[in-house]
Formats: structure tokens, sequence, C-alpha cells
């Protein structure tokens, strides 16, 4: 794996990146407002970070290692995939690209909010070649007030229960007038960003930004938010809400598809005839 002119190792920086760059840090409940949708509708998906690409083919430049400027309302997202590592870019190079949201329910003035995020990081600096680093997607869930003044809860996680969920590319020759990539394909068994308990009010409590709250048990943790009763009709169960998320990424999966023996139970039942379709590997998340 080493590039083909300079002899240096384009991987390294990879077989170094053993911890998080920024295990703990605070946030003020209002650095989360970007969070929040324009206007609350229950179950219906919106743009938090949306691709200025016209064309779904059109890809952004591998040949870079510094994130561009960050807008103000994208700060926070920028922040937090700053604590896997230094150099995070909060829309990918290529679709799926940026974050969708979907109000689930709501208790009182509190916002169940899911989410999806499509990020990845630049591993390696000059005189390296590019290294980029690719999860198939960060899914994550927020408790807010719908004032931005208090949370309850927050997670964001890499999911890990599929066999591939990371994607990593590195050119190997960026000289003459082609580019030469590496590309290979992983699992990673956690990448998770947790709230260590609901947010409390510094004026209070006498804390310094250099404080951390104390981190709240698991159990009492969970009982919290059991608590909550969700209001609305039809509430959605959290695979029902991703699959919403998904679906935002994904027109073609508004068209339901079904297992090969399935799909003849299907056809009998609605009288439908059947299309069947053939492919090499998956056409949603590229890394699982």
């Amino acid at each position: 794996m080493y590039s083909l002119k300079i002899n240096l190792d384009e991987v390294q920086s990879l077989k170094l990146w053993k911890q998080p760059f920024v295990p703990r840090l605070n946030f003020a409940a209002r650095h989360f407002q970007s969070f929040l949708p324009t206007t609350v509708e229950i179950g219906k998906p919106y743009w938090i970070i949306q691709s200025k690409q016209q064309h779904r083919f059109e890809h952004l430049s591998s040949n870079r290692y510094y994130p561009p400027d960050i807008s103000n309302e994208h700060i926070i997202f920028h922040r937090l995939l700053s604590m896997f590592h230094s150099r995070p870019f909060i829309l990918s190079r290529f679709p799926p690209q940026g974050t969708v949201a979907v109000v689930r329910a709501r208790h009182g003035a509190f916002l169940d909010i899911y989410f999806r995020m499509h990020a990845e990081f630049q591993l390696n600096t000059p005189p390296y070649h590019p290294f980029w680093y690719t999860p198939a997607q960060f899914q994550g869930r927020l408790i807010i007030r719908d004032d931005a003044s208090e949370i309850t809860y927050f997670n964001m996680y890499v999911p890990s229960e599929k066999r591939l969920n990371v994607d990593m590319e590195w050119f190997v020759d960026r000289g003459g007038p082609s580019a030469s990539m590496e590309v290979d394909i992983g699992h990673m068994p956690q990448m998770e960003l947790r709230s260590a308990a609901p947010s409390i009010k510094v004026n209070e409590t006498g804390m310094t930004p250099e404080h951390f709250i104390s981190t709240m048990n698991d159990k009492l943790y969970e009982n919290l938010l059991k608590s909550f009763s969700w209001m609305g009709e039809n509430i959605l169960n959290e695979k029902e809400v991703f699959d919403l998320l998904e679906r935002k990424f994904y027109p073609f999966k508004e068209i339901p598809y079904y297992e090969y023996r399935q799909a003849f139970q299907k056809a009998e039942e609605t009288n439908k005839l059947i299309h069947t379709i053939v492919l090499w590997g998956a056409l949603d998340d590229q890394s699982c």
C-alpha cells in the first residue's frame, strides 16, 4: 500500500487512528438548534444539509485535504464529527450526501428527532496522498426542547449490524493525466457519540465550561427516556423512522422490493406481473 513514486505508506494515518480526536466535549443546548425543523410536522422528513450538486452523478473532488468553509447553521455537525477526527467533511464527495431528519413524536415542548447523515473524513496531510474514510452512514436520535433550550438525549452512531460499513479510498499516484486510486471496504464495530446526561442550567450549578457533567447511570437514563408519553397518532417505530429517512436519500426505495420467493406470493395476491432485477451488489449504502 505504498505510493508508487514517493515510497510513503498511505495508510499510515489509518493505522495510527486508534482513539477519538476529542473523547469528551461540552456543548450548549442551543448549539443543536440546527436540528430543528422550520415547521414541526410529525413524520415528515426534512433536509438539514443538502447537496448543491445539480445531478446525482456529479462528484466532488477527491484530490483535497481540508474541508471547505462551514456555514454557521452547520457548525454543530462539523464539531460533532470532529470528536472522531480533526478533518471531517459534512458533505461526502458522492451521493448519498447531506443530512436528513424527521420528528417522530412530541411530548409537550419536547421533540423526538431522528436523523441520518452522510459524511466522511480525510485522514492524510501532505506529503501523503489523500486518504478518504467514508462510513456507510450515521444514524442518530435527539430529544430536544422545541426552543433548543434543553436537551434530554443525544446519540449518533455508524450502524454495525451489517458485515461491511466503511469504505476507504486513497491515491497511489496523483501525477500524470489520470490519478490512480486504491479502494477497500471493511467493518468497524463501533463509531458512536452519546450524551452523558440530560443538559443542565450552568448558571444554577456554578459549573464552568471546563467541567464535564457526571455520566448518568445507563439504567436511569433508559428509564427517563421511557417516561416520555409521546403524543401523536400512529407513532412510528424506530425501523419505520429510519426507512423514511432512507427513502429521502434513495428515491428508488419508494417502490417496494421483495425477496425472490416472496415476490411470487405477492404477485399472486395482487394479480400483478413480476419484474426481476439482478444486481452484483447493493444499490443503497455504498459501504453496506
